[in-house]
């Protein structure tokens, strides 16, 4: 058929949700796709100017003729393309040829119910929910549902690892309520399962009220969020320094494990949260072992990137104490990579920042590595 008559088959067609099916001159098919209304979309392809891509372009140019199949509704339509996808595997249908398909959103089935994305249905117990047409607006939509509820989207198990861990930082920033450290309870829990369940059944009140108490609270939650992660642009970090002791007859390291952080990082502006451990070998002098925290705490409270932050940490305790050495080594996690990109949550940043005697001497550095393992 020429494109002609292909643009007058296609306007023929009716004002449906269907699924149409491209054959080149030998019949194979070559594309499958929906539509909402298959003569308004079917007809795009054949008329001129419509702008398509190269892929596209090439694709049509390869059309002999093509079928239509009507169904009931834009599901009917979403379910067999994926189906006809996977039965002919066309030529131009780069998504769906996997075992994957739509995504559905799975509530599972035990004493504190996670919910989870997965790309296929189960007779396993568990609720599901769709298939839904995407898998990154999938996850979207789960993840807004589960932070209005404030429901946890970690890798955590309920009630077993109450208490294990201290919480992350989706519970500092309201959008966990931190079931890990057993601040709700099983019933409380469930309750807030059930708010997710009436929005995932089309019940959204629950929700909409959830999100309009947050923007009616949004302005002062924005100020405490600010004074707390910016804090430490209005301090001096090196004030707590000063105070300083001394300690003439001890010369040997001193190291404070697992001061914890929560900074900003600058080029995202999105947290990172960990741990820092400083040792330094004094020369006379010594300073209280919380001034070390309030000092890290203050150097994180400004937005930056961690490798400055190692190396602010170590200067400032170089310039202020003159000890004989100092190092410092930050473990976080970044929300950058956890949120956005390649979004691999669990991941872990570690940097070093070495002077003085650690930076000249490897054996202060193994003796820094044999009491970290203590």
């Amino acid at each position: 058929m020429t494109k002609d008559q292909l643009l007058e088959k296609a306007n023929s067609l009716p004002l449906a949700p269907g699924v149409y099916l491209m054959h080149d001159k030998d019949g194979a098919v070559i594309y499958v796709g929906k539509a909402k209304k298959l003569k308004n979309r079917v007809s795009q392809y054949f008329q001129a100017g419509r702008g398509h891509n190269l892929k596209t372009q090439t694709m049509v140019s390869l059309v002999d003729t093509f079928d239509t199949i009507i169904v009931g509704s834009e599901f009917e339509a979403l379910v067999l393309e994926n189906a006809l996808i996977k039965q002919y595997m066309p030529r131009y249908n780069i998504l769906l040829k996997d075992d994957k398909g739509y995504p559905f959103v799975r509530l599972s089935r035990e004493s504190y119910p996670r919910f989870s994305m997965v790309h296929k249905w189960a007779n396993d117990g568990a609720k599901y929910f769709g298939p839904f047409g995407g898998r990154f607006e999938t996850r979207q939509a789960l993840d807004a549902v589960c932070a209005a509820l404030r429901l946890p989207t970690c890798s955590r198990k309920f009630p077993r690892d109450v208490g294990a861990e201290r919480p992350c930082l989706n519970y500092h920033i309201k959008q966990c309520l931190a079931p890990c450290q057993g601040y709700i309870d099983r019933e409380q829990y469930r309750e807030q399962v059930a708010g997710a369940l009436d929005f995932l059944n089309g019940n959204y009140g629950t929700v909409l009220k959830e999100l309009e108490e947050k923007l009616l609270s949004a302005g002062e939650r924005l100020q405490t969020i600010e004074q707390r992660l910016l804090a430490g642009l209005r301090e001096d970090p090196k004030e707590h320094l000063y105070k300083q002791f001394s300690a003439d007859k001890h010369g040997e390291l001193v190291l404070v494990k697992d001061i914890a952080i929560y900074s900003m990082c600058e080029h995202h502006m999105l947290p990172f949260y960990g741990k820092a451990h400083i040792a330094y070998i004094p020369d006379g002098r010594v300073v209280g072992l919380s001034k070390l925290a309030r000092t890290v705490e203050v150097y994180a409270r400004r937005p930056q990137i961690q490798e400055q932050l190692s190396t602010q940490i170590a200067d400032a305790l170089m310039e202020c104490l003159k000890p004989k050495g100092v190092m410092v080594m930050l473990e976080a996690e970044h929300m950058c990579m956890t949120m956005r990109g390649v979004k691999k949550s669990g991941a872990q940043t570690v940097t070093l920042a070495t002077r003085g005697v650690f930076a000249d001497n490897r054996c202060f550095q193994e003796e820094f590595w044999q009491m970290m393992r203590r």
